[in-house]
């Protein structure tokens, strides 16, 4: 299967909105590929700049890309479904249309995927300023780690290799069928798409070597904090009560939800914006501290945070107002559409 993989076609989505200053590098590096059988889909989301031209212009120097116009600003989540809804590709891989990839990323994903009968590889990335200057590379070792089914959505839960980011990877069209992101939500949208993947026992492919390059400049969505990070509790939430109490991933899953609940508080005391969510936030951790500090499987750490919010809350905030926070690079029941599509 392996030698025959030049056959297979690979369809990359790009989201296209106010980044006409990033647009052609980003397009140019997918266009460069070491592996040419592409098709490349750019969905101009009503961007109020230039994009809708650079679009245009792209797509009369080659026939590999197709141009998808919104008529008016829907988002990333409906920028990506327009995308994956005319997608012809064996394969689907997403870039957001401010970052670039190195020349060889989709061959070598590619060739991971198909060696090790995966159904999602991934490679590891670089976040970078917008001047290009590198500021960090997240692993160095050439490290290839295989999760099953056993092991893919616990990884994926507590963080530790399998991430949260749909330009990561590679997907096989096959393990997406017909399931689309679900557009009501801003941030961890991406999260929810891959955990329900990840709930079908997909199997995952993980490479330490970087392969992406995440630009962070001011329009990044992770450089402000607004009302959509409360997105990030949300889906958190749901996915936890998805897996439900008797699952062998509901301790993975609770810690999630625990970690992203308090990640979100520490937003709170840091800006001092939204005050009023915090009791919430606060509420919906403890309503889970007994389950937390009796299970062995949870770490001292969160069972420390846990108690320290419960019983000394000034204590905690005051904790979370001096400390440093990490910035989320993620982040109802199924219902069908007219399309045969789904949203969760």
């Amino acid at each position: 299967m392996y030698e025959n993989r030049e056959d297979k076609k690979i369809s990359v989505i790009v989201p296209v909105y106010n980044v006409e200053k990033f647009l052609e590098k980003c397009v140019d590096s997918i266009l460069g590929q070491t592996y040419k059988n592409l098709e490349v889909i750019l969905v101009n989301d009503a961007s109020p700049d230039n994009c809708s031209d650079i679009c245009r212009r792209l797509a009369e120097k080659d026939s590999r890309i197709i141009v998808i116009e919104h008529e008016k600003n829907k988002g990333v989540s409906a920028s990506r479904n327009s995308g994956l809804d005319i997608a012809t590709g064996d394969f689907i891989g997403f870039v957001d249309g401010d970052d670039w990839v190195e020349s060889d990323m989709y061959e070598y994903l590619l060739k991971s995927l198909i060696e090790h009968e995966a159904d999602i590889a991934q490679c590891n990335w670089y976040y970078e300023e917008a001047d290009g200057k590198s500021l960090t590379q997240l692993v160095k070792a050439n490290e290839i780690i295989v999760h099953d089914k056993h092991t893919a959505l616990h990884n994926f839960f507590l963080g530790t290799d399998v991430s949260y980011s749909l330009w990561s990877k590679l997907f096989n069209r096959k393990v997406i069928g017909n399931l689309r992101l679900n557009e009501r939500y801003k941030r961890s949208e991406d999260v929810l798409f891959i955990y329900h993947i990840l709930k079908k026992e997909a199997t995952i492919v993980v490479t330490n070597l970087s392969k992406y390059h995440y630009v962070k400049h001011s329009e990044s969505c992770i450089s402000k904090f607004n009302e959509t990070f409360f997105d990030n509790v949300t889906v958190a939430h749901f996915m936890l009560q998805d897996v439900g109490k008797e699952s062998k991933f509901r301790a993975s899953a609770l810690t999630f939800f625990v970690e992203c609940a308090l990640g979100t508080i520490g937003y709170i005391q840091k800006n001092n914006m939204f005050k009023e969510r915090y009791h919430l936030l606060r509420k919906d951790i403890l309503a889970y501290d007994k389950e937390i500090i009796q299970d062995k499987d949870f770490s001292q750490k969160t069972k420390y945070k846990v108690l320290l919010l419960k019983y000394c809350p000034i204590i905690y905030n005051v904790r979370a107002r001096i400390l440093p926070y990490y910035e989320y690079e993620y982040k109802n029941n199924d219902r069908n559409s007219k399309d045969g599509t789904y949203e969760y």
